[in-house]
């Protein structure tokens, strides 16, 4: 299966937030800091490892 969830999370956070948002990079910073504790989660507590997540896992979590 091919997971893009990496790819496309460092694009929102190096291209989009930046340049189409307006966000500072204090908030661009809070928002990557929270996917850090939620991969932190997902590999600790759902043994999931953070190269397998995927969408899909989202919709399951929650």
């Amino acid at each position: 299966m091919n997971n893009n969830f990496a790819t496309h999370l460092s694009v929102y956070f190096l291209k989009y937030m930046p340049t189409r948002t307006g966000c500072s990079s204090n908030t661009i910073k809070s928002y990557r800091d929270t996917f850090i504790i939620f991969l932190r989660y997902c590999k600790e507590e759902l043994r999931t490892k953070t190269e397998k997540i995927s969408l899909n896992h989202l919709n399951i979590v929650f």
